[in-house]
């Protein structure tokens, strides 16, 4: 079982790798806010590593949780340290060190996929700002102009709403 565990955690290191090299070939894409599509691919191919990263955890846990019971210990108290003082020798070194790597790519991920969060908020908002704007020009148009078009129909037509309600 301790073998599953350290292939398992090999494996999500692999994946959070490609997880973070994707998160940073996406923030050129969302500094640029071109590309819709190659943000679209990155986006579907998050999807699938994080899909195979929470089955590959889920493995992880399932084995966890067999050398938790072989030990007479609940497996929520079976931390990384405890399972690499358990483990058979020379594994055990391997497990702790895997595991301080998969903390560190961790911390680098969640910084990365920070900076794109801010990244995808400005360019939302600045889509909402330019909508408003647009939106705003389109109300002004039919404020300043009448129906046939001329800028004195329009005046005439707010001077008769504020006749009416004095």
């Amino acid at each position: 079982m301790y073998q599953t565990v350290y292939e398992q955690l090999c494996r999500l290191d692999e994946l959070y790798g490609d997880l973070l090299q994707l998160a940073e070939q996406k923030q050129p894409v969302l500094q640029q806010n071109r590309d819709r599509e190659a943000l679209q691919t990155m986006t579907n191919r998050e999807e699938a590593l994080v899909s195979e990263a929470a089955e590959t955890e889920r493995r992880r846990i399932q084995a966890v949780e067999q050398i938790a019971s072989a030990l007479g210990m609940a497996p929520e108290t079976l931390d990384i340290r405890r399972l690499s003082e358990t483990a058979p020798e020379g594994l055990g070194e391997a497990i702790l060190e895997k595991g301080a790597h998969l903390q560190e790519l961790l911390k680098r991920l969640r910084a990365q996929n920070e900076m794109n969060r801010q990244l995808l908020e400005i360019n939302l908002s600045f889509a909402a700002f330019f909508m408003d704007m647009v939106s705003g020009q389109n109300a002004g148009i039919g404020s300043i102009y009448g129906a046939s078009g001329n800028e004195a129909e329009a005046a005439l037509q707010s001077a008769r709403i504020l006749d009416s309600e004095i």
